[in-house]
């Protein structure tokens, strides 16, 4: 038993060593990081992320990495890739950053956020899409986001009240039901609906079978 027991202290004493050895050795040197897709005023804040991570980044999976920068920078990145060179010179690591492509801007009581194609809330202040959403709650969003997108690829500002939905498109007010009760339908109808008669400035379409021109 006490045999058994000598091997094994042997044993972690030799992995401990090992363990001390390489990572003197300069294959676990970082010699340099490179930065792809980051902004001149991203970079401080990401300098001072990546210089607390220190070794870390040579092991680190790019899903943890992702996540601490996103907490730091608001979700704005989509993905990131994370590219290791190893040599007995040192490691040149290289990470390219994908950010989230806005498509409009969100706005609930007066605090301006992004979204993206797939739904996501984000935060970027190198991006100023010109559609604009604005809604009275986060839960009133969440519940209702796939209708909002479709709508935000067809208008350029939508209101969200609690009564209507207000669709504003080439100087012309689209008034729809609340999104709750916005059925699929109605928003195929939306788009096929022709918006060229400029002698109607407001086209009301809660109704069921009747489309109001104004």
């Amino acid at each position: 038993m006490r045999g058994l027991l000598g091997i094994f202290l042997t044993t972690l004493l030799l992995i401990y060593i090992l363990a001390i050895l390489l990572i003197k050795i300069p294959l676990f040197e970082i010699k340099r990081v490179e930065v792809h897709g980051i902004m001149d005023k991203e970079l401080k804040i990401l300098e001072k992320e990546i210089h607390s991570l220190g070794r870390q980044l040579l092991f680190i999976s790019e899903d943890v990495f992702l996540e601490r920068i996103n907490e730091i920078f608001m979700n704005r990145f989509k993905d990131i890739e994370i590219k290791r060179s190893f040599s007995t010179e040192g490691t040149i690591i290289s990470i390219n950053f994908y950010r989230r492509k806005a498509i409009a801007k969100v706005i609930k009581k007066n605090i301006s956020t992004l979204l993206d194609n797939e739904g996501v809330i984000f935060y970027d202040e190198n991006q100023n899409p010109l559609r604009t959403v604005y809604v009275r709650s986060k839960n009133q969003f969440e519940t209702n986001k796939s209708k909002i997108i479709k709508l935000v690829n067809f208008a350029e500002k939508i209101l969200v009240y609690k009564d209507k939905t207000e669709v504003y498109l080439k100087n012309k007010r689209i008034i729809l039901p609340p999104l709750d009760y916005l059925s699929e339908r109605k928003l195929i109808l939306l788009k096929k609906f022709s918006l060229d008669n400029e002698k109607a400035k407001e086209v009301d379409m809660r109704y069921e079978r009747i489309i109001l021109l104004r």
